[in-house]
């Protein structure tokens, strides 16, 4: 916990006003200047408190903390930028994961508050020596009526939700308090390793008395696919390809039908229609969601997204395609990804054709029916962005890092792309291979292999069109990071007690500034 530095209250200049006091020699005067002085200090006063109040940094972000894997262990370094100072970062403590991930480990998925990090296994095992662990951030946070107190304490892996049979983890996905895991499996091993999905439920995480893991279901078969924990305990999953099953060779590992299931495995909705764009998305890869809405990025073939809403009422799903553009122009291009934050109304989709030379990002009202020109940016360099993403406090703002070491900051509005700020981070990079980045709460990280160096970017006057960035050098090699620490209610929306104070060392101030104004004015009336 933090507190505020004390302000320093601005007073009136009062010599000119005693010295003319002191020098005037008709008595009513002196009674009105008197007044004058004492009126002075108590309007001093009404608006250094008002000051005090209404100046309470709302806008100000707890960051949480980074955490930067090492290229050449299985071990998770945890930088501290939750105060916001991002000058001359330095490693304060580090976790150690089981060293069959050495050099391996990645993080999948948006930042967030457990932190999950996966191992994917080696191919000669099938995979299955992949593990998935959830680490507790060492941040907590007690609400009190809108405000709270923040705690830290070490980091820590949660015992109570290790998976250690879980091959080729890949896609994770955060909902509803919950964490989706899917394992792909090994499609090459003999026998086959087939698809598995773990679901863990956060509130449960560091019990002693129960698992955090309260679903592991297995899916026939091995297929790149996806798990999204729904309301009341409902999972939307992917299912393989039948002919991915019989192993027939050839056959793709991206799915195109989908099913909701209840906590007793009870179907509850299909997407199984192949016939018909509502109800299916072949060459799946990529899924967003916000609130009961999902989206589920198909090929070309398919034509568009599949949005999927569900009514909150135990079993009402309904399912429709949103088109991409029809301009020949955009032939063959599909979503491959996403990005989204649950305070944004947009999702971004990465717009492409694979193997190509031209990239385009696209902004999705899922609420829509079709997405239209308006809604496309085109990237300004024949190579895909190497990562883009939210700001995780507030969502206002898409970052979109290139390959040629530039950071973009942009806000949709309308459906469109607005640029406000950009900067070039690292100078001389050409290639994404040679840097990995996050974006943080109000801040951003872009870390560097060959020079084992960080760039930490501070996002606070992109409204200005400005990023400041901060070079510190790392004692070994940066591969994946993440931020994790709050949810972004949490880090920006409460008042934290160090930002919105009415005790502490800010009503000292307050306090001893009300008496010795109050004590001048007496003596002021009495002079």
């Amino acid at each position: 916990m933090h507190f505020q530095k004390p302000r320093l209250i601005p007073y009136p200049n009062l010599s000119q006003n005693l010295s003319f006091v002191r020098y005037s020699h008709n008595s009513s005067s002196v009674h009105i200047e008197k007044m004058k002085i004492a009126l002075a200090l108590l309007s001093s006063l009404l608006v250094s408190q008002a000051k005090g109040e209404s100046n309470g940094h709302e806008d100000d972000c707890t960051h949480g903390k980074l955490y930067v894997l090492d290229d050449t262990s299985s071990d998770v370094h945890v930088i501290d930028v939750s105060e916001g100072t991002l000058e001359s970062l330095t490693v304060e403590t580090t976790v150690s994961l089981p060293s069959a991930g050495a050099g391996q480990l990645v993080y999948y998925g948006v930042a967030g508050d457990p932190l999950v990090v996966q191992y994917r296994g080696q191919a000669g095992l099938g995979y299955q020596d992949g593990y998935v662990r959830f680490i507790d951030t060492g941040f907590s946070f007690d609400d009190h009526n809108g405000h709270g107190h923040v705690e830290y304490s070490s980091p820590a892996v949660y015992e109570n939700a290790k998976l250690d049979d879980c091959a080729f983890a890949v896609h994770q996905v955060r909902h509803d308090n919950k964490v989706a895991i899917f394992c792909d499996g090994s499609y090459n091993f003999d026998p086959q390793v087939n698809t598995t999905v773990h679901v863990v439920d956060e509130t449960k995480l560091g019990s002693s008395t129960e698992s955090a893991i309260i679903l592991s279901k297995t899916l026939e078969g091995t297929h790149h696919g996806v798990a999204i924990p729904v309301d009341d305990g409902h999972l939307l999953h992917s299912l393989a390809h039948p002919d991915r099953i019989d192993r027939v060779n050839g056959t793709t590992s991206l799915p195109a039908t989908f099913q909701v299931v209840d906590n007793d495995g009870g179907v509850l909705h299909e997407l199984s229609n192949t016939s018909n764009p509502d109800t299916h998305c072949s060459g799946f890869h990529g899924s967003a969601a916000r609130g009961n809405t999902f989206a589920l990025a198909c090929d070309a073939v398919h034509g568009g997204i599949v949005i999927v809403d569900y009514d909150g009422q135990g079993s009402t799903y309904t399912s429709r395609a949103l088109s991409y553009p029809q301009d020949d122009k955009y032939e063959s291009f599909r979503i491959g990804s996403f990005a989204y934050h649950k305070k944004n109304s947009y999702f971004v989709g990465s717009y492409s054709i694979r193997f190509g030379t031209e990239f385009h990002l696209v902004a999705i009202d899922p609420s829509g029916s079709a997405l239209e020109e308006a809604n496309i940016l085109t990237l300004p360099t024949t190579t895909s962005q190497c990562a883009y993403q939210f700001e995780v406090g507030k969502g206002e703002h898409l970052l979109v890092f290139m390959p040629n070491g530039v950071l973009h900051a942009f806000e949709i509005v309308d459906g469109s792309f607005n640029e406000v700020a950009k900067k070039e981070i690292v100078a001389g990079m050409t290639t994404c291979a040679e840097a990995s980045f996050v974006a943080g709460i109000g801040q951003a990280f872009v870390a560097t292999k060959a020079t084992k160096t960080i760039y930490a970017v501070d996002l606070a006057h992109l409204e200005d069109g400005e990023m400041d960035v901060y070079e510190s050098t790392l004692s070994f090699t940066p591969t994946a990071m993440t931020v994790s620490g709050f949810t972004p209610e949490a880090a920006c929306e409460m008042k934290h007690e160090h930002e919105n104070e009415t005790s502490g060392v800010d009503s000292v101030v307050s306090m001893v500034t009300a008496s010795v104004l109050a004590m001048a004015c007496v003596f002021v009336l009495s002079w």
